[in-house]
């Protein structure tokens, strides 16, 4: 029997072997009632050990409790202790109590238990693991239990998200975590891991976002057990072991601030990579890290650029949702709280059903069809941003198929408008030989009367900053001018910027530096670029002071 616990629930009565049976009321024998109502309602078995535990269900005080025992709990010399949990035993009866238990556990089937949640491959077949499951059961420490109302999550949605562009995109970047791992599976799209992070004000309803988002996988309460919500103040180790194991299962971790600037990027890194570290077993053979494909959500109210700059390839590995109002009001808030803290767990398997159900060929054509739009809006981008873009591809795919998953509207087109502007944003930070390039060049035009042109000495007698030869079609800045650009536009460290430019020819210089050497042993950043300039001459302060 598959659920033992809802046929009971419903007011059935169940036959036991012919001399037993049980009710929502009692357990009865070949004499009559013999306790409260009891009984097995799972098995689990790990597939790694063998190993059975038993999930042993009892009406205690008006409702049907839970508790996890040992197989060895229900035999005749210990079912009396099972009594401190709340079970009811007469001792007249136990014995007779042990037996029934004994031939009502036959009729449960066992679910085998892994370490692994969400999309779980097993000769060739894909399925979605929680603790929920039925043939196969998650045994970690993560709470992916469904609890309390679909109809009510459902409706909170209706009621607290639609018409809320910010918070359906929260939604639809959550249930991308299903599709990204869905693909890693199925299309190989090769989208992989990454981080989102909600930053900006601490009133702005970045919590009730992240409550929002886990909700559709499990328990989004930080204060609970098993909670999907960490914190940052966790080592960078246990937070990407944390991971281990999860394809297709978000987890947030708050508070951005109390984690030091390597820790972040390392966990960027590794989050991308999708895959723990390996490790020394105790018998001293590496034993391999556990993988992992997923979104994590990050939280706080700094932007991931400062813990990044020094690594701009990061860039293609998260993105940021910044300064967006989510709630809006305090009452808003604690609506969200109050429905997505009590109904949880449902979405993301319902979701993923969903994807299991879809045409492959169908569901491809799509993410090809948003990858292409979103190419034709951003021809300049390179390679990077290409990539970067598959992963904002999968959020409106999501989007688009949450609308027919779950019968409800989204505003697909402002979504549209805040995910073209977060291209738009991470473009600066990936795409150095354009983008970047573009930028400090307007800047040297607009500052050209600071700089020497063809051998004239500057406009302005203040600051000078360089020189333009536009002969010979290079313009040279002093470092310390170029390095205080580099930090005013936003971009990345001068350092990834100048990497990228040597690697391209951008930057001429010595094979073994970065930076250009005058005959003075001064460094400069040498571009090899001509720059028109003649007919230009305004005089404007320096931005370098």
């Amino acid at each position: 029997m598959n659920d033992f616990k809802s046929v009971i629930e419903s007011g059935e009565k169940i036959e036991v072997a012919d001399k037993f049976s049980v009710d929502k009321n009692a357990v009865s024998g070949p004499n009559g009632r013999i306790s409260r109502s009891v009984f097995i309602s799972r098995i689990l078995q790990s597939k790694e050990t063998m190993e059975q535990q038993y999930q042993l269900t009892f009406y205690f005080e008006g409702e049907f409790s839970s508790i996890m025992i040992e197989p060895d709990a229900i035999l005749p010399n210990k079912i009396n202790y099972l009594s401190k949990y709340g079970v009811a035993i007469d001792p007249m009866y136990s014995s007779e109590l042990s037996r029934y238990l004994m031939l009502q556990k036959q009729m449960v089937k066992t679910t085998k238990v892994i370490n692994q949640a969400g999309w779980y491959l097993q000769e060739d077949v894909l399925s979605f693991v929680t603790k929920d499951s039925e043939d196969l059961s998650f045994g970690g420490n993560l709470s992916l239990n469904k609890v309390g109302s679909y109809d009510q999550w459902l409706q909170g949605i209706k009621d607290f998200v639609l018409e809320n562009v910010e918070l359906e995109l929260v939604l639809s970047i959550s249930l991308s975590s299903v599709f990204i791992a869905f693909d890693s599976f199925t299309l190989g799209k090769d989208i992989g891991s990454g981080v989102v992070n909600l930053f900006g004000d601490s009133s702005t309803g970045k919590t009730c976002s992240a409550i929002l988002a886990l909700s559709c996988f499990g328990e989004p309460t930080s204060q609970k057990a098993g909670s999907l919500m960490k914190s940052f103040s966790s080592t960078k180790n246990s937070m990407i072991k944390s991971l281990a194991g999860l394809n297709g299962i978000m987890l947030c971790f708050d508070d951005l601030s109390s984690s030091s600037s390597s820790d972040v990027s390392d966990l960027i890194y590794n989050i991308g990579n999708g895959k723990e570290k390996d490790r020394l077993s105790e018998t001293s053979e590496m034993k391999e890290g556990a993988s992992f494909v997923t979104q994590v959500l990050v939280t706080g109210e700094e932007s991931l650029e400062q813990y990044t700059k020094k690594n701009g390839g990061l860039g293609a590995r998260y993105y940021e949702l910044a300064g967006l109002n989510y709630t809006k009001s305090s009452e808003h808030a604690e609506q969200i709280k109050s429905v997505f803290q009590k109904n949880f767990g449902f979405a993301a398997p319902m979701f993923a059903e969903f994807l299991t159900n879809y045409n492959v060929s169908e569901l491809s054509s799509s993410f090809d069809d948003i990858v292409s739009q979103y190419h034709q809006r951003f021809p300049k981008a390179n390679n990077k941003v290409q990539r970067f873009i598959k992963r904002i591809a999968a959020v409106m795919l999501t989007a688009k198929l949450i609308q027919h998953c779950f019968e409800v509207s989204l505003d697909i087109d402002g979504m549209d408008t805040i995910l073209c502007s977060i291209i738009e944003k991470q473009a600066l930070l990936l795409d150095y030989n354009a983008t970047t390039l573009e930028l400090l060049i307007s800047w040297i035009v607009k500052k050209q009367n600071f700089f020497s042109i063809d051998g004239d000495k500057p406009i302005n007698s203040g600051d000078y900053l360089g020189e333009i030869n536009t002969k010979n079609g290079y313009v040279k800045i002093r470092k310390e001018v170029f390095d205080t650009i580099i930090v005013d536009l936003g971009l990345p460290s001068a350092t990834s910027i100048l990497k990228e430019w040597k690697q391209t020819g951008i930057t001429k210089t010595e094979s073994d530096r970065l930076y250009y050497r005058d005959s003075n042993k001064s460094q400069f950043v040498l571009l090899g670029v001509p720059i028109d300039v003649h007919g230009n001459q305004q005089k404007e302060e320096s931005k370098y002071e």
